[in-house]
């Protein structure tokens, strides 16, 4: 990455003042990344403004805000900060860094800083010039988007586009919605729009984990602009793309209503995929509104996905991922070391005793309320089959029960309907699957779930970890399924002491 593209583009200016007194207190103790604590508290900063002052810039302040972290290969931090470029007001920006067992990340800067214990080397870059994203920056402004969407879409006017940053996760994957304003609906934008959506309102890419939004979550304002939304562009490594053409043409073929890929190119690593219309489940149940599929309709799914063949690497299990994410968190709060010790022996325990391996097909890999589009009560689209694979249908299950759990134990005031509805998907999912085998991958999958408040630097992410992993910890001694029913169900027994 040139050292000039760090402020290619400019942002909107922020509202406010972050106080860096705001940052979560995080203690790596990684011998393979010595680098990793630097990126993550008050030392964040100091790692940030070398390379933006390099490029003209003074960085006022800067928060975490995303934090991916395999403990003893790589830790990547997305940033909130306030830059002043040139002297002028602050504004927001998302910055990134990262440090890997592999050394510096090709297209990064890297910034070298010699300690007593020898150089740390850490990787730094701007939104959007993702060293792994390489089309990333193709598509951030209406002019050049409108130039990637004209193999599929014809000449598109850019004045006539609006962008939305639906997830931006560094070197893993970002999603942009191009929604198009109805002719002679403009306002007073004229000239003004390329310049406004280049800012490309990244600035809510921190909102959007937060609060659990999907791609479709403002579709209300959007209608009430009169705004349709034409497709949605995915930034993917490189060497992904022929892989995620080929699951969404052989889920389409299998039944699965999956997005048509209307574009791909394998050397930007962008794919365009058509819009597929209607909330999702998380939709449906954050607002307590419309029809909410039931355990049949997840059926129908499953075995819709079970007849595509995926020549794909086998997907690990809950348990096994349930194990790597209890040590990771071990890893990043040392006072519940115990309580994921434990947790872990016991997930390695179910795993070693997993007789559902003569019951592997294809299944979604990451099934959850936020991934499916909902329709009177009938699964009409099913999103982010990147990582569909090989795998044990009873994962994909667990993981969509753990999601509604997660969302009755972290709200303030849990829905009865939605306690209600968990006690039926569980109730009827014992009818499928095995349910003591599904109580404790259910808990499995919580305590990965348990990783997201870590992972998002959310307030008070200790005390929600806490409840997760007490959530899971009665799960596998036959606790509770039912939502926030005090007495365990009947079906569960103690599953991880096997």
């Amino acid at each position: 990455m040139r050292p000039s593209k760090m402020r290619e583009f400019s942002s909107s200016p922020h509202l406010c003042v972050i106080d860096p007194s705001d940052d979560r207190k995080v203690h790596f103790d990684d011998r393979a990344l010595p680098a990793a604590r630097h990126l993550v508290g008050p030392d964040a900063i100091d790692v940030l403004r070398p390379p933006v002052e390099a490029t003209g810039g003074a960085i006022d302040s800067v928060r975490p805000v995303h934090v991916q972290y395999r403990p003893g290969s790589d830790v990547v931090v997305r940033y909130s900060a306030l830059v002043s470029w040139g002297g002028a007001e602050p504004r927001r920006e998302t910055l990134a860094a990262a440090s890997t067992v592999h050394g510096p990340m090709p297209g990064a800067l890297t910034m070298t800083a010699s300690t007593p214990a020898g150089p740390l080397d850490v990787s730094v870059w701007r939104w959007p010039f993702d060293p792994v994203l390489v089309g990333l920056a193709r598509v951030v402004t209406p002019v050049e988007i409108a130039q990637v969407l004209r193999s599929s879409h014809g000449p598109l006017d850019p004045r006539e586009l609006r962008l939305d940053v639906v997830t931006y996760r560094p070197t893993e994957r970002a999603v942009v919605r191009v929604d198009r304003r109805e002719r002679g609906d403009r306002g007073d934008r004229g000239d003004r729009g390329d310049r406004n959506d280049r800012n490309d309102r990244n600035d809510r890419n921190d909102r959007n984990d937060r609060n659990d939004r999907n791609d479709r979550n403002d579709r209300n304002d959007r209608n009430d602009r009169g705004d349709r939304t034409v497709a949605f562009v995915k930034a993917v490594p490189p060497s992904d793309v022929d892989g995620v053409v080929e699951r969404h043409a052989s889920l389409l073929q299998a039944g699965v209503p999956v997005p048509r890929i209307e574009h791909a190119d394998a050397r930007s690593g962008l794919l365009v995929l058509e819009p597929v219309i209607g909330p999702t489940f998380r939709e449906l149940v954050k607002s307590n509104t419309g029809s909410w599929p039931d355990a049949a309709e997840f059926d129908r799914i499953a075995d819709a996905f079970a007849g595509a063949e995926l020549d794909a690497a086998p997907l690990a299990s809950r348990l096994a991922d349930g194990v790597l994410h209890a040590r990771m968190l071990a890893t990043v709060m040392p006072t519940a070391a115990t309580q994921l010790t434990r947790l872990a022996e016991r997930f390695e325990r179910a795993d070693c005793a997993d007789s559902t391996a003569r019951h592997v097909t294809t299944i979604h890999g990451d099934l959850h309320d936020g991934q499916v589009i909902v329709r009177d009560g009938r699964i009409v689209g099913v999103l982010d089959i990147d990582d569909a694979g090989p795998g044990r249908p009873i994962d994909d299950r667990a993981n969509l029960l753990a999601r509604l759990l997660y969302r009755v134990h972290t709200s303030a005031t849990p829905d009865a309907r939605l306690v209600e509805h968990v006690d039926m998907m569980t109730v009827s999912s014992a009818g499928r699957f095995d349910a003591p085998d599904l109580a404790v991958r259910t808990a499995a999958a919580l305590v990965g779930l348990a990783t997201g408040p870590f992972r998002l630097q959310s307030p008070d992410w200790t005390t929600t970890i806490r409840r997760l992993l007490d959530v899971a910890e009665e799960l596998c001694t036959g606790g509770s399924m039912r939502g926030l029913s005090p007495q365990p169900h009947r079906d569960l027994t103690n599953t991880c002491a096997r």
